[in-house]
């Protein structure tokens, strides 16, 4: 299987690669993805950037381990969320973050939560259970990306954008991917939000 690095000029917040002895070993040119910082600050913009904080019952995160895990952080109180890790056969790290708290059944601390969150911007919390699936990128045309879905069973998945509310609905899917696109010869970023 090839290795693939990404390679981010002069972008702060990303480490291109781990340095270990065999990933050292100098990499063939046709195996680099260069992503300039300009075709980044788009997804940089929405993920680490734009306060969004949605609750669930049950979410679930896959992403790229490359760009996003670095912003990443996540419920540390071990009192309140059980917290258990996996590695699949393909290499994907999983991380199941359980509520642990019975006390509170009304009036629930958020801090009390399995809560994942990126920075400044974007923040999941969840009632019940947070499912995190970390990724290594693989390919040129998509490189870099985020999908949460959120969901509860009494249809009450909420999201707020900036303090207010945007939605409240059985469902909730947000994705945020760079994909090559042909005919500019850039990465362009593409959000959903369902």
């Amino acid at each position: 299987m090839k290795r693939i690095c990404l390679i981010l000029l002069l972008f702060p917040v990303f480490s291109a690669c781990e340095s270990t002895p065999k990933n050292d070993e100098p990499i063939p040119d046709d195996e680099i993805i260069t992503i300039p910082p300009e075709d980044l600050e788009p997804i940089a913009t929405f993920v680490f950037d734009t306060r969004r904080i949605i609750a669930a019952d049950y979410i679930r995160i896959e992403l790229t381990s490359q760009f996003f895990e670095s912003k990443m952080g996540s419920t540390r109180d071990l009192r309140f969320v059980e917290r258990k890790h996996a590695v699949l056969k393909d290499g994907t790290r999983v991380i199941l973050l359980r509520n642990r708290n019975k006390d509170q059944l009304t009036n629930i601390d958020p801090d009390l939560l399995p809560r994942v969150y990126f920075d400044q911007g974007l923040e999941l919390r969840a009632y019940s259970d947070i499912v995190i699936h970390l990724k290594s990128s693989r390919t040129k045309n998509n490189p870099l990306y985020l999908d949460v879905t959120a969901r509860s069973l009494d249809g009450d998945s909420k999201m707020w954008v900036g303090g207010r509310l945007e939605k409240q609905q059985p469902d909730i899917h947000i994705r945020s991917q760079l994909l090559w696109n042909e005919d500019r010869e850039r990465y362009v970023h593409k959000p959903i939000i369902e």
